[in-house]
């Protein structure tokens, strides 16, 4: 694929993940899934922009992946501990978090692929960013699923957990 093909397919992917979010967020019943997804949805949004703009992001993948665990790590610190019942997530919100994990490792494995290909620095650049960004957001979704699923296994992880590796 060409420059301009990649750019036109890698915004297509983001629009259609943004769309994916926010309607899956619109129809989650459980309050720390809606949540998730909405922040999965304003990330896309700006993915969006900065493939648009073909720019350089100024930010890291880390320091970027930090602005989402920003916005989301308060879900996971109200849950308590051994409280499985109270947080056992609806099959309807588990089936567009399973979803939205393969959209991402599609993705991150599309922009790997292309930053393989491309020609130019920047895009070259800013796909290799994204793959880290959606690599983060892969990970977030395995421990949402974690949290909806069993709770307590949750939280016998190590706190640090989101940015190990971001």
């Amino acid at each position: 694929m060409d420059k301009k093909e990649i750019i036109d397919t890698a915004v297509r992917l983001e629009e259609d993940g943004r769309s994916f979010y926010l309607e899956a967020a619109s129809k989650a019943s459980n309050p720390a899934v809606r949540e998730v997804l909405a922040s999965l949805a304003k990330d896309e949004e700006n993915h969006i922009e900065w493939i648009r703009n073909t720019l350089g992001v100024e930010k890291s993948a880390r320091e970027l992946n930090e602005e989402t665990y920003g916005r989301v790590k308060h879900i996971f610190a109200q849950a308590p501990e051994g409280t499985k019942e109270a947080f056992q997530a609806a099959r309807d919100d588990l089936k567009p978090l399973r979803l939205a994990l393969e959209m991402e490792q599609k993705t991150w494995k599309a922009y790997q692929d292309w930053a393989g290909e491309v020609e130019g620095a920047d895009l070259q650049a800013l796909l290799l960013k994204l793959v880290e960004v959606e690599k983060f957001h892969e990970r977030l979704l395995e421990n949402t699923l974690l949290y909806m699923e069993d709770p307590a296994a949750f939280h016998q992880q190590d706190e640090g957990w989101l940015l190990d590796g971001a």
